[in-house]
């Protein structure tokens, strides 16, 4: 889409980028609500769920298996809270879904509730930090990077 930051330049992975498959890509989020915070996101410009194809859910299901063990590994978290950021522009900065993964912590208090945690940026990784952090993830994924099919 015309107006979407994720979809300008869809051929040139970003910088967070530290997985993909073919339909999905999986990023360190930049504004982190907690250490080890990832998103998911359809590489297509799909503001809902709702309009996924068999194939997406198919991708998706598997990210949603891999993604959220690597990102509490990383982070020693026993647990992680999932939350859908549905693209809608009202409710949304971004008219793209995403999905976040949050490792969490037993001594995290920061997020008492998912309700807190929505719209609530704790810190932003500068560059080398988020360089670092993209690393860190792609050395501990070390997962073909395409499509489900071959795991």
């Amino acid at each position: 889409m015309e107006n979407c930051p994720y979809c300008q330049d869809a051929t040139t992975p970003p910088p967070e980028q530290f997985y993909e498959t073919k339909l999905f890509r999986v990023l360190v989020a930049r504004n982190a609500l907690v250490d080890g915070h990832v998103v998911i996101m359809p590489k297509a410009h799909e503001p809902h769920i709702q309009s996924f194809s068999l194939d997406q859910f198919e991708e998706l299901s598997y990210l949603l298996k891999k993604v959220p063990f690597y990102a509490m590994r990383e982070t020693s978290a026993p647990g992680y809270t999932l939350f859908m950021s549905d693209g809608t522009p009202e409710v949304s900065q971004v008219a793209h879904l995403q999905i976040h993964v949050l490792p969490r912590k037993y001594s995290d208090d920061s997020l008492q509730s998912i309700g807190e945690a929505v719209g609530k940026i704790t810190f932003t990784l500068d560059d080398a930090k988020l360089a670092t952090e993209v690393k860190e993830m792609k050395d501990l994924m070390q997962l073909p990077q395409d499509t489900p099919a071959n795991s």
